[in-house]
């Protein structure tokens, strides 16, 4: 599962992620998760990051921040690229977010989440086992 993979992804950069803010959320309890990578002195990474934490006041959301410079795997594979944001790990918008789109972007992986945990039940592989 890409649940999965990007939790050992997460735990193999550990060391390079920051949570921007506190939240509950965990993976797979239902709430969107948004990551940002970005690196220090970059000045679209903190418009991105100011964008993100305006909308997070109304919309909720998990917020972690992925600093790329703190793995060279990372450096070499997003310098020329950030800010790079994700949703639900997804790329979703790259070098700068338009508000109002993400505010769209939000609503609908709200209303897929609903929709999982509605038919979930239905779902293969999610049934006793």
């Amino acid at each position: 599962m890409w649940i999965e993979a990007q939790l050992r992804q997460w735990e193999r950069i550990s060391e390079g992620v920051v949570d921007l803010a506190r939240s509950p959320a965990r993976p797979g309890s239902g709430v969107i998760r948004v990551q940002v990578y970005s690196k220090r002195d970059c000045h679209l990474c903190d418009e991105v990051k100011g964008t993100l934490l305006r909308v997070r006041r109304e919309i909720p959301f998990h917020l972690d921040e992925v600093d790329i410079e703190a793995a060279p795997e990372l450096w070499e594979t997003y310098k020329e690229r950030i800010p790079l944001i994700f949703v639900n790990g997804r790329l979703a918008f790259k070098f700068r977010v338009d508000e109002a789109a993400l505010r769209r972007r939000l609503a609908r992986e709200r209303l897929v989440g609903r929709m999982r945990d509605r038919l979930g039940r239905f779902l293969p592989g999610s049934g006793p086992g």
